[in-house]
């Protein structure tokens, strides 16, 4: 099992290492970075998360994985508990929003996918997929308001594009329109693309970051690599223990619970304002983490 999860982690660790290449050698301007951080957000998230809404959902999908949508909101509050020790320490207090966000939104699309096909028959791989995307369902809308509300400090509800492409992909869907080819594919083709281009954010701006980590950073680095590495894994496991799930509900709840933080993080950071050098240190220490934290963890309940 090891080595399917350390193919998956990896895969993402490299595309984060190309941009960290591209701006350290300086053949990808720092100074760009923003402008692509606007590109993922106005163009390619809501290209794929329309496409993907356009394939996988509906009213009767929705009805088999009826748990699932909320599991999003059950893992926040998971979080929010890992969080709130955290909270006495005034060092980890003053980076409150970045860490709070850091802990409660994690990798929930690529990389649980791409372990669902490494480590399942390809039949019980299928219906992860199917199960992931419901859970993406809520995630990614409460990450594009509630996370950027977190990140940018700003109070009012934010309509960002990615929001407004989870409301047009279910209305869409529900009123049975479909997109032709000629306007579909290169929406497809577009939002392929989001991944590939979140990571090179997070190497870039990590590259960008030669000086080193800020002291008065590293409680608030330590407030998310415990949670997201411990705490969460060991009070969702306690929770498995007592709520009986079917599956694969139950695999998927534990698979998100054992997750770096959310890519985008960085990239909603750099687009509204937020704290990107904190956001993307998180990501990046998350993601390491993650290569031990996912093999010990992982097989205990699955």
């Amino acid at each position: 099992m090891t080595g399917p999860i350390l193919s998956g982690v990896a895969q993402i660790g490299l595309m984060a290492l190309v941009g960290a290449v591209f701006v350290h050698r300086r053949w990808f301007p720092e100074e760009a970075l923003g402008a692509l951080a606007r590109l993922v957000i106005d163009l390619t998230l809501p290209a794929l998360i329309l496409a993907r809404f356009l394939q996988s959902f509906s009213v009767e999908a929705l009805r088999t994985h009826a748990l699932i949508p909320l599991f999003p909101f059950l893992l926040a509050g998971i979080a929010l508990i890992a969080f709130l020790p955290w909270w006495l320490w005034e060092d980890v207090r003053r980076f409150s929003r970045e860490v709070l966000a850091l802990t409660l939104f994690q990798n929930a699309g690529y990389l649980p996918l791409t372990l669902a096909v490494a480590l399942f028959p390809p039949e019980r791989a299928e219906a992860f997929q199917v199960a992931v995307f419901f859970f993406i369902f809520t995630a990614s809308p409460f990450l594009w308001s509630v996370g950027v509300m977190l990140l940018s400090g700003k109070r009012e509800f934010p309509l960002t594009p990615p929001f407004v492409a989870v409301v047009l992909g279910v209305a869409m869907n529900l009123l049975g329109i479909r997109l032709p080819d000629w306007l579909g594919l290169p929406l497809e083709a577009f939002g392929e693309a989001t991944i590939p281009l979140g990571m090179f954010l997070v190497g870039g701006y990590l590259a960008g970051m030669a000086g080193g980590i800020a002291r008065e950073e590293v409680p608030a680095l330590l407030a998310v690599a415990f949670s997201k590495a411990l705490i969460i894994p060991l009070l969702t496991l306690g929770l498995l223990r007592v709520l009986a799930f079917p599956s694969p509900a139950r695999e998927l709840l534990w698979m998100e619970a054992l997750m770096p933080s959310a890519v985008n993080t960085v990239v909603i950071a750099a687009r509204y304002g937020g704290n990107v050098q904190l956001t993307a240190r998180g990501v990046f220490l998350t993601h390491l983490l993650s290569l031990v934290v996912i093999p010990v963890f992982l097989p205990w309940r699955l």
